[in-house]
């Protein structure tokens, strides 16, 4: 449909445009003619109104001969046909009508007020159809501006949706391989603890497919995933593996995505609990100021290189799928700490229910 007609408000505003646009034309020619100001509304108003249309229908003319700087000569030639033809043939019918006014009169006052305002309509004809081809060309790149941009952000924002999905199923097979393993072991040397361990990891593959299909979650909904991982963790560790978290007040309820808070956890226990033949500890901090939530993970330093660490595909993915959910850059920082402790630290903009401020 074409683009000023697509509501009647459009409409109307064009119609009132263009009849501003009229009577200017007529105190033009009632200047440079002869005829009285009703001849001239008699004459001039049904063309200019037939000129509407035929501008109207110029829309579709730029939409079948697309704007290439390679072929901008043989644009500009099309055009100037088309102008010939589209003002000759309104020359044309306002001949006929002038002629047939003058016929049903019997005065020819008609055609020869016509003759007086010629040259104005083939000037005006042949600027109106410039003007038209520039604002539907400008109209038509800008609209496949805005399209181009729209399928970026789709295809960015299914792009960010694939690494949210890649990211999930990063989370538990390094997990799974160890606890199986431990699985394994337990049902040889402790039959009542690797029960208990397969009904909780089963808990927990439960509860990681219903949550994986929530985008948001609270904080604290996402400490208690985090806690029933630690708990698996912990019956394969044993002792090596303990763990501590400061939550600061009243941030139980503050939104949060979901998958924030597990990387940096497992992040912590694999390189920092694992490797380790004495384990540790590993501490989760979360508090606030009045625009961030600061979330904090502190685990032993081992001997594995820092860059190590920052290379990995699972925190590299959560900071690219916080940024695409928050629209905005996410810091996400890892440092030794003296010569013992590692940090990882999270800062996230607060916000309310998907994604606007929180008050």
């Amino acid at each position: 449909m074409h683009p000023l007609l697509t509501s009647f408000k459009r409409a109307l505003s064009l119609l009132a445009f263009w009849l501003i646009l009229t009577a200017g034309m007529l105190l033009s020619l009632h200047a440079l003619t002869t005829g009285g100001w009703l001849p001239l509304a008699v004459l001039a108003f049904p063309l200019f109104l037939l000129e509407l249309f035929l501008l109207l229908a110029v829309y579709y003319i730029c939409k079948s001969f697309p704007l290439r700087a390679s072929q901008l000569h043989l644009l500009i030639s099309k055009h100037l046909a088309i102008a010939v033809l589209s003002v000759g043939s309104w020359l044309f019918v306002g001949m006929i009508y002038s002629v047939s006014l003058s016929m049903i009169s019997g005065d020819e006052s008609w055609s020869l007020l016509f003759k007086q305002m010629m040259p104005v309509l083939i000037v005006s004809g042949v600027f109106f159809y410039i003007a038209a081809v520039l604002l539907y060309y400008l109209f038509i790149e800008m609209n496949r501006a805005h399209q181009a941009e729209q399928q970026a952000l789709r295809l960015k924002l299914q792009a960010s949706k694939a690494e949210y999905n890649a990211l999930k199923l990063s989370v538990h097979p390094h997990f799974l391989f160890n606890s199986f393993a431990a699985l394994a072991a337990l049902i040889q040397t402790d039959p009542d603890k690797a029960a208990e361990v397969m009904h909780r990891l089963s808990d927990f593959l439960r509860t990681s497919l219903n949550y994986g299909e929530q985008d948001w979650t609270t904080v604290s909904d996402e400490l208690a995933y985090v806690k029933s991982y630690l708990v698996l963790e912990s019956i394969r560790l044993g002792k090596r593996l303990r763990y501590e978290f400061y939550v600061g007040d009243m941030l139980g309820e503050i939104p949060l995505p979901t998958f924030t808070l597990l990387p940096l956890i497992e992040n912590a226990v694999k390189h920092g609990i694992e490797p380790s033949i004495n384990g540790g500890k590993v501490s989760l901090r979360i508090h606030r100021n009045k625009f961030e939530l600061r979330i904090e993970v502190e685990n032993p330093q081992t001997s594995m290189p820092a860059s190590g660490r920052e290379n990995g595909f699972g925190l590299s993915a959560l900071r690219k799928r916080l940024e695409s959910i928050y629209k905005t850059s996410v810091l996400l920082e890892q440092r030794t700490m003296g010569e013992s402790m590692f940090a990882t630290k999270l800062y996230l903009p607060v916000t309310g229910e998907a994604g606007r401020p929180a008050e």
